[in-house]
């Protein structure tokens, strides 16, 4: 039997797994606060999955099997590993005693290097006994190369000198797996806040932006501006023209806008061929000195337009309403100014900006 004992069910147990069993249930009692019974329960974690691998050795010739998944070890004060299990060498790449630091920074989550050295890799500002997930970023390649959960309890050895205990467990895949995810999901978040003709953000995104820059206006007394901008007589472009002509002219018609902006504001498009500029910290002149480059840069492509009544090329109209947000009127209030006075201009076909300002 050597090792071997058959339960009620008739199922065999290694007596190593039993004795594993019971060093667990100690130290989940004793070892909170007690180092020796932690580094008791590494070493006999260590001892008996020896032993388990010998067997297995002797039962089929030339095939191991640790029972033992993740490393076991101990470090000094300056984090060099004095003792490490063999699942600790082949996931660290280092034997005991071999200094940490010259293959491997630590770093966070995030990527950012935390420390170089111990491995203990700032774990000191955590209790002992808690997890954390940390990268190995190999000095060599330059690249994370490894994730871990690291798992750590100081004690004092006989000599008085600290030691740290330490068990670890790769878990490289699922962290390449989790950032693959959050890549993903990311490119989903930006797909869903972009139009998808144009590749400005779109009316979602200006939802969001608007209710955002509005409560920092309000906090900072800052003056937000914005500008809406229509195609004129769309509708008998595309009758003209055709739906496919169309489209490359809302591609133009944003381009064109986007680069006017530049950094001093955001353009959206707003829905069908209307578009929409946000200006945070921006006054009423400084926006309508905006508009009447907005509207230049549109016609200034020179897309031909012969069923127009303005030009014949096309052109926008525009309205823009300035406010501080500190006022009796609400978000929505100021959103329906500045649609209202675009569609003043249209009505009027005044082919020129209508402008509000509300202090």
């Amino acid at each position: 039997m050597n090792g071997i004992r058959k339960n009620h069910l008739g199922i065999s147990l290694p007596f190593d797994f039993i004795i594993l069993i019971l060093i667990d249930a100690a130290a989940a009692v004793y070892g909170e606060n007690n180092g020796l019974v932690w580094l008791l329960f590494i070493l006999l974690h260590i001892v008996c999955a020896a032993g388990y691998v010998n067997r297995r050795s002797f039962q089929k010739p030339g095939h191991l099997e640790p029972c033992i998944p993740g490393g076991y070890g101990v470090t000094d004060a300056e984090g060099k590993i004095l003792t490490l299990n063999e699942a600790g060498k082949q996931i660290l790449g280092i034997e005991s005693g071999e200094g940490f630091a010259g293959i491997w920074d630590v770093t966070d989550r995030d990527g950012k290097v935390k420390k170089t050295c111990p491995i203990l890799l700032g774990l000191e500002n955590h209790a002992a006994g808690q997890k954390e997930i940390i990268g190995l970023k190999s000095k060599k390649t330059g690249r994370i190369e490894k994730w871990l959960i690291v798992q750590w309890q100081p004690f004092s050895s006989s000599a008085g000198s600290s030691r740290t205990a330490l068990s670890f467990t790769e878990i490289t895949e699922v962290m390449r797996v989790d950032h693959l995810l959050k890549e993903k999901n990311k490119q989903l978040q930006n797909l869903s806040l972009t139009d998808g003709l144009t590749e400005i953000p779109n009316r979602r995104y200006f939802d969001i932006l608007i209710k955002e820059l509005w409560r920092e206006m309000k906090d900072k007394k800052g003056d937000l501006s914005l500008i809406m901008l229509d195609i004129d007589c769309f509708k008998s472009y595309n009758d003209t023209y055709g739906h496919i002509e169309g489209d490359a002219c809302l591609r133009s018609t944003a381009e064109a806008l986007k680069k006017a902006a530049g950094e001093k504001g955001t353009v959206f498009r707003y829905g069908g061929e209307e578009f929409a500029v946000l200006l945070p910290y921006t006054d009423y002149r400084s926006g309508r000195k905006l508009t009447e480059e907005l509207m230049s840069a549109v016609e200034n492509l020179r897309i031909t337009h012969e069923s127009s009544f303005h030009k014949p090329y096309v052109t926008v109209s525009a309205g823009i309403a300035t406010i501080r947000p500190n006022m009796p009127e609400t978000l929505q209030d100021f959103i329906q100014l500045a649609d209202d006075r675009l569609y003043e201009s249209k009505r009027n076909r005044s082919y020129r900006t209508e402008s509000v300002l509300t202090k």
